[in-house]
């Protein structure tokens, strides 16, 4: 069943067009993967689903219903979250404080509660009364995910998840994203680490100055003269 569907979103930055007609869909329980060279229009996608940014054309779905006039909280509520390339974390907050900030309407005992099985999740509970700002990048990637999840979301974007961070850290995350994806999650993610992502995603969506030029699972994209010539100039 498709649990996200983009149409002809269309996002012009004075002029210039970011995103250019750009279509597709994320199923349940689905992987999918965005790449392209810097300035392609990925983040920005993004931006536009999780409504950080307002788009000028389409139309998006959220399990059939349209969300396109909606709030980024109100998104976020509806079951979609986000995690940045950046950390957007509260670096003099604690790690446990952080698992906080998020969580709308509950009880301190649950919000206790659910924050230290999430962090126990990704490996951080140990870490529960460091600062955030003490972390390291790697593990800071890990917070956000935890602190996302707090919110049950159905569907997370994820931006660069597996950038400059530790082998380490890059193989804890995918073991994460599995396991959510066996319990029912998706994901669309954005991602120039190629090893990881293709061996991660179920499809694959790639994109050049602003326009979808290709999708497929990983093997039809590896062999496509296109993106062969996109990526060396060939």
């Amino acid at each position: 069943m498709t649990l996200l569907q983009v149409e002809d979103l269309v996002k012009r930055f004075e002029g210039v067009i970011a995103v250019d007609h750009v279509s597709f869909s994320v199923d349940e329980s689905e992987i999918v993967g965005i790449i392209g060279p810097n300035g392609s229009g990925k983040t920005t996608t993004l931006n536009l689903i999780s409504k950080l940014i307002e788009f000028d054309e389409g139309e998006m779905y959220f399990k059939g219903h349209s969300f396109s006039k909606l709030k980024a909280h109100e998104i976020a509520l509806m079951g979609i979250g986000r995690t940045f390339q950046i950390t957007r974390l509260f670096r003099s907050l604690t790690v446990l404080e952080n698992m906080f900030v998020p969580v709308i309407e509950a009880s301190k005992e649950k919000k206790h509660k659910e924050a230290l099985e999430w962090l126990n999740f990704v490996g951080l509970s140990h870490l529960k009364d460091e600062l955030a700002g003490n972390l390291s990048g790697g593990q800071q990637k890990l917070l956000e995910i935890a602190r996302v999840m707090v919110m049950e979301p159905v569907l997370l974007l994820m931006d660069e998840p597996f950038a400059g961070v530790h082998h380490s850290i890059v193989s804890k995350i995918v073991e994460l994203i599995n396991k959510l994806r066996e319990e029912g999650k998706s994901f669309l993610i954005v991602s120039h680490d190629m090893h990881t992502i293709f061996g991660l995603c179920d499809r694959m969506i790639v994109m050049n100055e602003g326009k979808k030029i290709a999708e497929g699972d990983p093997e039809e994209i590896r062999r496509d003269k296109e993106i062969i010539r996109v990526y060396l100039g060939v």
